[in-house]
């Protein structure tokens, strides 16, 4: 798709250029005997996802590039995935994982970077997290293969426990940003 941004008279002021993809994608959750149930709903059609985390490729981020990716997502698809999941440990992949993805038919679970830990937080901070989510949800948001977005890395039930939190400030801090900040974006 491109998207051009005319001056009354014609001439070409911006553009803006990229492959898009529409699809519906929603989560299905059901009581059943078992519990519940959790599937994927893509045009209507429920699919069980299959796939495994995308980690960093490389300690040295340098190493990465597109034909390196492109390669270990190819073998994500030949192991029968359709599903890669961005680790929240990690970091924020490159424009090119989400091309190739979409061109693979991958469906990308993206984790935001806050993985494993509690945060304390401060006005700053507060302003740290609001940029990044906004930061990298405009970049990647426009990707076929983003199938949904996850703020707390599995941290919900070690917050509930106070396994994983040592003062109440914390817990409070972790509700605050998953269930406040986070849900403004």
């Amino acid at each position: 798709m491109k998207v051009l941004l005319l001056s009354p008279n014609g001439a070409i002021l911006d553009t803006w250029e990229r492959r898009i993809g529409l699809r519906t994608m929603t989560i299905h959750r059901q009581k059943d005997k078992w519990g519940e149930s959790f599937a994927h709903v893509v045009n209507g059609v429920k699919i069980f996802a299959m796939g495994a985390d995308y980690i960093p490729e490389d300690s040295v981020l340098s190493r990465v590039n597109p034909k390196r990716t492109r390669k270990l997502l190819e073998q994500c698809v030949a192991a029968h995935f359709n599903a890669v999941r961005v680790w929240g440990g990690g970091y924020y992949p490159d424009d090119f994982f989400y091309d190739i993805c979409d061109e693979l038919g991958l469906i990308v679970w993206q984790d935001f970077m806050f993985a494993c830990a509690v945060y304390e937080l401060s006005d700053d901070f507060d302003w740290n997290i609001r940029e990044e989510l906004a930061d990298n949800i405009k970049r990647i948001r426009h990707h076929p293969s983003l199938g949904l977005w996850c703020g707390n890395n599995e941290m919900e039930m070690f917050v509930d426990q106070m396994t994983w939190v040592s003062t109440l400030k914390q817990k409070v801090d972790y509700i605050k940003m998953y269930e406040y900040i986070f849900r403004r974006f």
